[in-house]
């Protein structure tokens, strides 16, 4: 099974809130980000290489979700969102990534300042982990987005980075899957 994927983000307010989103196949699967129009972040989406279903953020109670993400909603979101404003934050965002099985994939995109310029050695491995070159040299204000697979080596995942503040930018793959046939029940 092959299934498609589209991300397109930007720097607020340099674009509507409404051109921040991500679909998986032909369904919507988040947009703006809970670090709100004032906040600065990383939204994350994780998906199993077998089923090519994404894991799930549960609100927890007072805004966070169960991977310490940001969850603004009262239902499960795909996105988990992390703001990017300091270490316990990066912190969050490398435990996400070191918990990501070997094979299956990872999707991930500014929302306003990346702040990747600050990330500590160990997040960076981490964005490394799943195939990213371009962490170490992303400027902090530029739009990203990264589309990658936990143990790909460095340059083998696919990024965009924006030329300036101002660009919007997309991100169109697929991926394969190891489900193709039968059904999971639960």
């Amino acid at each position: 099974n092959t299934k498609s994927i589209f991300i397109q983000t930007g720097y607020y307010p340099y674009i509507y809130w409404l051109d921040e989103f991500f679909y998986i196949g032909n369904t919507y699967a988040g947009g703006w980000s809970c670090t709100s129009d004032n906040g600065n972040g990383m939204k994350f989406a994780v998906i199993n290489d077998i089923t090519g279903e994404p894991w799930l953020s549960y609100p927890q109670g007072n805004g966070y979700g169960q991977f310490g993400n940001v969850h603004c909603q009262t239902y499960p979101t795909i996105g988990m969102d992390f703001f990017t404003d300091g270490p316990s934050w990066y912190s969050l965002m490398t435990k996400l990534l070191d918990s990501v099985p070997k094979g299956h994939y990872v999707l991930s995109f500014s929302h306003r300042n990346n702040n990747a310029g600050s990330y500590p050695e160990a997040l960076l491995k981490g964005f490394e982990s799943i195939g990213s070159s371009q962490i170490r040299s992303i400027k902090s204000n530029i739009p990203y987005i990264i589309f990658g697979r936990k143990g790909l080596s460095p340059g083998e995942a696919h990024e965009i980075i924006a030329n300036s503040q101002n660009d919007l930018i997309q991100l169109r793959d697929s991926f394969k899957t190891k489900w193709n046939e039968g059904y999971i029940k639960s």
